[in-house]
This record gives structure tokens, sequence and C-alpha cells, in this order.
């Protein structure tokens, strides 16, 4: 008797059992020919489209791949011309996502590696001292609709970028007024993360930084120490003869004083430790040297010589406002200091007025 009841209910089980598993297989079968086949045409034509209307400027995209099962997205042939012309503005050939699973739970965009190759950006400094992006930095005003429309709280995106690479980039920025071009080549850079939020992602990229500046090489390096319950991530800052005049000239800020030379020293190494039960913390030492400083005031009369000035950090942590200085040397100072006919005092120039 329960013999019989049992193949019965055997007999009931396998076509239920056949079902779920046809389901099953059709769910994959349709899964994988949207993600693979059907979702990257659609990706391309909105993003294309999309970014377009936003940009106010031609973009193409030679191919867009999606793989539903890594959930990693590639897109190759990325160009934005510039505004009103057929020039190239950004360009790159290929940029690789790979999207961590837990996204969506942890509501946060968590990338677990994120690679861009051979980008390309020009920017053009005009003769009316605008720059050929200043459209995109534009306030755009409110409708009426929306200035009526009370505000609402909007929370800050939670992200956690990780294995970020640079590889071979380029720059070039034409400064029609100064009738100059300054280069940006082989540039390569590794971030281990970017994030506002505790992940620990497996990271396997090494802070570093490398690059042919108007054709000068400068390169930083750095190493990663991944541990269970902690990851520590330090950089070596190594830079001699940094010409501060030579790129002080495109600083925005108007200044009453003219530094006809000055250089920059630099033996540092930023340290930025996170972990899971204690804040993180970042922290900075090393040496910092300025030598060879000439500055002269409004009516080119000296105002300042100094040969070397150096500064000697201890350990000290900026983000809590924890600062050692373990040496400050000034070396053969020379003040030069007049009225003029205002009975202004010329190193008045050297400080920041003070607001009304």
């Amino acid at each position: 008797m329960f013999k019989k009841l049992r193949e019965m209910d055997r007999n009931k089980l396998k076509p239920r059992l056949k079902k779920i598993f046809i389901g099953i297989v059709i769910f994959f079968v349709v899964f994988t020919l949207v993600g693979f086949f059907a979702l990257p045409p659609i990706l391309k034509s909105l993003l294309t489209k999309k970014l377009s209307e936003a940009l106010h400027r031609e973009v193409t995209i030679k191919q867009i791949k999606f793989n539903p099962y890594a959930l990693s997205v590639t897109a190759k042939g990325f160009l934005v011309k510039d505004r009103g012309t057929s020039e190239t503005f950004v360009s790159f050939d290929e940029i690789y996502l790979n999207i961590q699973s837990l996204s969506a739970l942890r509501r946060a965009l968590i990338l677990r590696e994120v690679k861009l190759t051979h980008p390309v950006i020009k920017v053009t400094h005009r003769q009316d001292m605008s720059f050929n992006f200043s459209d995109l930095l534009e306030k755009k005003e409110p409708k009426p609709s929306e200035r009526e429309k009370p505000k609402e709280k909007s929370t800050p995106l939670r992200f956690s970028i990780n294995n970020i690479r640079i590889e071979n980039g380029n720059i070039d920025f034409l400064d029609e007024p100064k009738q100059t071009t300054h280069t940006v080549r082989e540039l390569n850079i590794g971030i281990p993360s970017l994030s506002n939020i505790p992940s620990y992602v497996e990271r396997y990229v090494q802070p570093a930084f490398s690059a042919k500046i108007n054709g000068t090489p400068y390169t930083l390096q750095g190493k990663t120490k991944p541990f269970a319950d902690s990851l520590e991530t330090s950089l070596d800052i190594h830079i001699n003869d940094l010409d501060i005049p030579y790129y002080l000239a495109y600083v925005p800020m108007k200044m009453n004083f003219k530094i006809v030379s000055a250089y920059l020293d630099t033996q540092a190494k930023i340290s930025f430790i996170e972990t899971k039960d204690k804040k993180s913390s970042l922290t900075i030492e090393g040496m910092v040297s300025l030598k060879k400083i000439v500055i002269d005031d409004s009516r080119n009369k000296p105002l300042l010589r100094l040969p070397q000035f150096d500064i000697s950090i201890a350990p000290s942590e900026p983000i809590s406002k924890i600062f050692h200085l373990t040496k400050v040397s000034i070396q053969s100072p020379e003040l030069g200091i007049g009225r003029d006919e205002k009975g202004d005092l010329n190193i008045q120039s050297l400080f920041p007025e003070k607001l009304a």
C-alpha cells in the first residue's frame, strides 16, 4: 500500500521537477541572450543620445559589451568632439567596469575594477580667457515650475571604486594667449580605492603615477598592504626642481607680486590606513624644500630673496589637524621693504587683503 502511494507521489513529482528544470533552462537562455546580445546595442544607443544632449557635443561609441554573469561592462571607441568642430575633446580606446554583485543590496555603487585605456583630453585656453569646456561649468537657471517646488533633501551617492587603472593617457593643453602648448604623455595612474563607504574588496592595484610632462618624466610609486582587518596604502613622492612660476601662470587668482623664480623639491610619504573597527587615518611625513626664491613687488623691485627654505615633517595627520614639524630652516633671507606714494608698504602685497 505504502509502495503504491510512494510511486504515485514520484509520478506526480517528476512532471513538476521537469517543468522547474525547463523553466530554469529557459530563464538562463533568455538571461544570456538579453545580456550578451540585446542589452549592449540598447545601452550604446541610449548613452550616445543622452551624453550628446547633456554635453552639447557629438558623442560616438563604437562598441559596448556586457557580461551578465561577471557583471562587467566594456565600452570601446568612445569619442566626444569639441563643440561646433570636428576636433577631439575627450576620447579613449576602452573602459572596463566590473560591478560587485552586492551593490544593489548595499544600495551603493561598488566597482571591483575600473580600467581606462589610452584616454585623450584636449583642452584649449582661448583668447577671450575662456576654455573649450567653460559651457559645461555654467549654472543652468531653474525653470519656473522647478523654483516653486520645495527642495527635497537628497542623500549623497554611496560608492566604492576599487582597482582603478589609467594606462597610456595623453593630455594636450593649448594656451592661445601665451601661444604655447603643454603636453602630458604616457600617463599611467594606479589607485587602489576611492570610496565614501567601508568596503573590503580585494585590491591588487598598487598606487602609482608616471607621466612625461612637457617632456620631463615624473614618477610616484606606492604600495598596498591588505590584511584581514585593515588596509594600509602608502605613496612615496619624489619631486626635483619643479618650476613653480611656470605653473602659477595658470592660477586664476590675481597676485599683487611676481614670483620670478622658485623651485620645489619634495621627498614625502603619504599613508592611508583603513580598518574595520577604527576610523580611517591619513599620515604625511617627509621633507619639503623651496629654493632659489625670487619675488618682486608690483613695481618689479626686489621684495624677497630666499636661497633655501626647508621644512621637515614628522608623521602628521592633516584630517585630524595634527601637525608635527621637526625642522624649519631658512637660509640667508633678504627682504626689501619700501613705501609707495600712498604710504603702503610693499610687503603688504605678500598677505591677502582683509575682507571689508
